[in-house]
């Protein structure tokens, strides 16, 4: 935590490391080398390797790392230093596309040295010779406040092989692209993959209170429960039967193939017609729905997906599918009918 926010504090000296950090991990998960489970890159890594881009490039657009830890690494000494090097990076008029290209390239022409002690040290920004306790690292990229830890120990021998294919792939995309030989739209895809519209929304958690689990908090939730199965209940002349003859159907908890079920759950007095709608969108009860799915409106999505990003030479990516899946009929006419009396039980057909 005490790393994240000092780089979050020094991302504040230029908002192209900010933007090439986010490009770089998002072409690294599309690559699959973020991963150091994976034994690939950690996102630290990857973050420090930009930074250490930046601040080898001339002019530099970052500081040494020394300089702003001169003081300690408390965020007010920190930040204190960082407020010294505001435009330390203003003479650079580098865009963030010349800067993802030339570190691309620049990791390349250094693939067959990280195996002899090639490291990465954004402390001193430079280029250093190191060795670890287990030798010689497959990538070695320097922890700034522990100078004796490596930032991508987690890399193994055959990943590593897999990220110089990628980087590989990747400086030969953009060699295409350089001799017109590709277009945006598809060096985009190459590279970051296929824009998700669902990615683009964000759904944060909404808040609730605590829950209270007395015997007096169960009761009141069960009343309020109550109350709102009773607000569900039709008249009988709505559903074309008598209050003497109108059905009361049991529905229970519907599995679907592939979809986890937890046990069986009944809705009080649904009303036909009814649709089963899968586990994840009302738990499988009963529902009332429309006989389309409503469209995503401004108020719920935002914009149409088909003109999410445009870029600044007016291309725009390719057309996505829709937002929100369409309710499963196909699933739901493939349900049977058991029973007799007055109770009624929906199970998948065989």
């Amino acid at each position: 935590m005490t790393r994240s926010m000092i780089i979050k504090l020094i991302s504040s000296l230029d908002e192209r490391f900010q933007i090439l950090s986010y490009l770089v991990k998002t072409w690294a998960k599309i690559h699959d080398v973020n991963s150091p489970t994976a034994q690939t890159m950690s996102s630290m890594s990857i973050i420090s390797l930009v930074a250490f881009h930046l601040q080898t490039r001339h002019p530099p657009i970052l500081p040494a790392f020394s300089a702003l830890l001169k003081d300690g690494s408390d965020f007010a000494s920190v930040e204190k230093n960082i407020s010294l090097f505001k435009g330390f990076g203003s003479a650079n008029k580098e865009s963030v596309a010349e800067l993802f290209v030339t570190l691309m390239s620049k990791l390349l022409s250094v693939e067959s040295l990280w195996e002899h002690g090639l490291c990465a040290s954004n402390f001193e920004a430079s280029w250093i010779s190191k060795t670890w306790k287990k030798g010689v690292g497959n990538l070695s990229v320097e922890d700034f406040l522990d100078r004796s830890q490596n930032f991508a120990r987690a890399v193994g021998k055959t990943q590593m092989q897999k990220i110089c294919t990628c980087l590989v792939v990747c400086a030969s995309n953009l060699t295409d692209f350089m001799k017109g030989h590709m277009d945006a739209s598809n060096l985009k895809t190459r590279l970051f993959g296929r824009l998700n519209p669902d990615d683009l929304v964000s759904r944060p958690r909404p808040r609730r209170g605590k829950r209270n689990l007395s015997p007096e908090g169960r009761h009141g939730i069960q009343q309020e429960r109550t109350k709102r199965a009773a607000r569900h209940e039709a008249p009988a002349h709505q559903v074309n039967a008598t209050p003497s003859t109108a059905r009361v159907a049991t529905v229970r908890h519907c599995r679907f193939p592939g979809i986890q079920s937890s046990g069986a759950q009944f809705a009080c007095k649904p009303w036909w017609p009814f649709r089963i709608v899968p586990s994840g969108f009302g738990y499988g009860i009963s529902v009332r729905l429309p006989p389309r799915a409503p469209h995503p409106g401004p108020g719920i999505l935002g914009r149409a997906p088909g003109d999410l990003i445009t870029s600044n030479s007016g291309i725009q990516l390719p057309n996505q599918g829709s937002l929100l899946p369409r309710p499963l009929r196909e699933r739901s006419d493939g349900m049977r009918r058991t029973g007799s009396g007055g109770d009624e039980q929906l199970h998948p057909a065989p």
